[in-house]
């Protein structure tokens, strides 16, 4: 399949596009990608369309799995959905009750988790990039002779042993955490890595105390509270250095570090980070690698922020040969990455939004998306039916954020 570098609806190898997950890098990681989906009729999803796929799904797929001769090519497989109430014992104001809560419980979260066992491990990315990984999100560290730079920093609960690994690298002082947002299992350990870290101040003559935390002007609004839509977290855990502009920069432990605010993606406060010499992004919760896109539309998430900034990150990315290697990236949660596992999972969200685009430009209800399925392709790699985020948030909140966009 021939690369491209911005994904529209133009691109011309669609028809070979390859099933999700084939890309990686084989130094640092497992395959987690399984076979693609194909119903007992003998209809595959792979050898089909990508984008039109769920215009020729069996027309009902049953509980047992078992599916019905495809219908014709250009029709939806809800064709029968008026004669299946599937949707009998959901009632819609439970539905919008529990996706109004879904990002309230980020803390409650972590309660729930058992992190008492939880072990952090360190895996050196590349140049002076460090991936320490376990328990919460993870946590990306730069160190080098001024000291040591975070970008996130796990649950408060995991603070202890993140800073005995970081200990092991480094004995300097942490000068900087970047927040990429505001949930707690990325910024819960702020208040005890300000702490433990020292400031440079006056151009490097003097030395603060506690290490400065930067973040976009929309996550320190929303962590201090100002808002009102969130609790406030603790003084010495909002951001110190907020910023309102595109991009802030740092030249730290002899590189560019270069902090990109995404807007209207994961939440309305979302930043990934460069960092120049030693080739690694950090890309926060706008690309993970363990579930579908997790949109807060409760926060100023949307479905195509998403897209954009994963677009965003391919432009900052370069492979190496054959698409493996080249400028790594650390997700919010997963495995280690490169620019194909980007491209491969931005594919995906772009053909499941499209899917549902075209099903919210018919007028279609959010029980008739949910029934037609538009994921299915995918649901082995990314689905889920239990847990923090599920394939049906997901469908829903890509169908609401479609619908929010439609009215502006």
């Amino acid at each position: 399949m021939s690369r491209v570098s911005n994904f529209g609806h133009d691109i011309a190898d669609r028809e070979t596009y390859s099933p999700p997950g084939t890309g990686g890098v084989a130094a640092h990681q497992e395959k987690a990608a399984k076979p693609p989906f194909k119903a007992q009729t003998g209809w595959s999803f792979a050898t089909d369309h990508p984008v039109r796929a769920y215009q020729r799904m069996p027309s009902a797929i049953s509980f047992d799995g078992t599916a019905t001769p495809p219908v014709p090519r250009g029709e939806y497989a809800i064709q029968t959905l008026q004669t299946q109430t599937l949707q009998a014992d959901r009632l819609n104001f439970m539905r919008l009750a529990i996706f109004a809560v879904l990002f309230f419980v980020s803390a409650a979260f972590a309660q729930n988790q058992n992190l008492d066992n939880v072990q952090i491990h360190t895996l050196h990315v590349q140049g002076n990039v460090y991936m320490l990984v376990g328990g919460g999100g993870n946590v990306t560290v730069q160190v080098g002779d001024e000291g040591v730079l975070l970008v996130d920093t796990s649950f408060a609960q995991l603070s202890d042993r993140i800073l005995a690994e970081i200990r092991k690298l480094s004995d300097k002082p942490i000068r900087y955490i970047i927040n990429t947002h505001l949930h707690a299992d990325h910024t819960g350990g702020n208040q005890a890595m300000l702490q433990a870290g020292a400031s440079l101040q006056g151009g490097g003559n003097f030395i603060g105390r506690g290490a400065r935390i930067i973040a976009h002007s929309n996550t320190f609004e929303r962590m201090s509270g100002l808002l009102g839509s969130d609790k406030p977290v603790p003084t010495a855990a909002t951001p110190t250095d907020p910023f309102a502009t595109e991009s802030k920069d740092l030249f730290f432990d002899g590189e560019a570090v270069q902090v990109f605010h995404v807007p209207a993606a994961h939440t309305d406060g979302d930043s990934i980070v460069f960092f120049r010499r030693s080739d690694v992004v950090s890309t926060g919760d706008v690309f993970v690698t363990t579930s579908y896109p997790i949109v807060d539309l409760q926060r100023g998430g949307s479905i195509n922020g998403v897209i954009a900034a994963l677009n965003r990150i391919l432009e900052i990315t370069v492979p190496a040969e054959k698409q493996e290697g080249g400028t790594m990236v650390i997700p919010g949660h997963g495995r280690l990455c490169d620019e194909h596992d980007v491209f491969e999972y931005r594919n995906m969200v772009t053909i499941i939004r499209d899917r549902i685009q075209d099903m919210v430009q018919k007028d279609m209800t959010l029980e008739q998306v949910k029934a037609a399925r538009p994921t299915l392709d995918y649901d082995p790699r990314y689905g889920s039916t239990t847990g923090f985020w599920t394939t049906e948030m997901f469908v829903e909140a890509v169908y609401r954020s479609l619908k929010q966009g439609a009215k502006q």
